[in-house]
């Protein structure tokens, strides 16, 4: 029997933030990709959740990833700079009552390393593996995860990929590591709120597969 994997926390950031903001027109998920590319600043990369409802988002939401190699921004400045975005499109922010609130939230990847061309697994199929994991009472979305670094004024880095966004008990923790296994996911993203942290969890590449 192979070794169960692990992951380890490779960066973190004090202090545990989102925005969601709503388009108040119709506007497609490429739309929407190009305004964050070109809204990201030198100090501020994008990191976000993009829901779409049929042809059209429904609602992006902005989160921090921390970053080992690149400083990660203050929740003040996310803040500012959602409110700058939201201003300047038109969008709507919308706030979470607090008993909807997650304990953690964890932003996951469904293709298999970062290849355009890589195996991506259905997120119901997904949410079927968490199942039988035995994790219940959790908040499941399925998302398309959008980020863009700022370089240089003239080169942004971008990325994207479809994903799932998923609250629940931090106790349930290890059953998501379990999962992100499951589906070869190299690393992924927890927002602590009790804890008031973000931190970024990646794969040890000497623990064990399964068959």
């Amino acid at each position: 029997m192979a070794d169960r994997v692990s992951y380890t926390v490779t960066a973190s950031a004090l202090g545990a933030w989102d925005a969601v903001l709503a388009p108040e027109r119709h506007i497609t998920r490429e739309q929407v990709q190009n305004i964050l590319a070109v809204a990201c600043t030198p100090d501020v990369p994008v990191t976000a959740a993009i829901v779409e409802q049929g042809k059209y988002v429904e609602q992006v939401a902005l989160l921090r990833d921390p970053s080992s190699t690149h400083s990660t921004p203050s929740v003040e400045d996310c803040v500012a700079f959602a409110e700058r975005l939201a201003a300047a499109e038109g969008w709507c922010a919308l706030a979470d009552a607090p008993e909807d609130l997650p304990t953690i939230a964890i932003m996951l990847g469904l293709r298999e390393g970062y290849h355009s061309a890589a195996t991506v697994h259905p997120a119901d199929v997904v949410e079927q593996h968490l199942d039988a994991l035995g994790v219940s009472g959790y908040g499941f979305a399925p998302v398309h995860l959008f980020s863009s670094r700022r370089l240089r004024s003239d080169v942004r880095r971008v990325y994207d990929e479809p994903g799932v966004m998923i609250g629940l008990d931090s106790a349930d923790l290890s059953a998501v590591t379990d999962l992100a296994h499951r589906i070869r996911q190299d690393r992924f993203v927890v927002t602590d709120y009790p804890a008031g942290i973000t931190y970024a969890l990646r794969r040890n590449p000497h623990g064990g597969d399964r068959a």
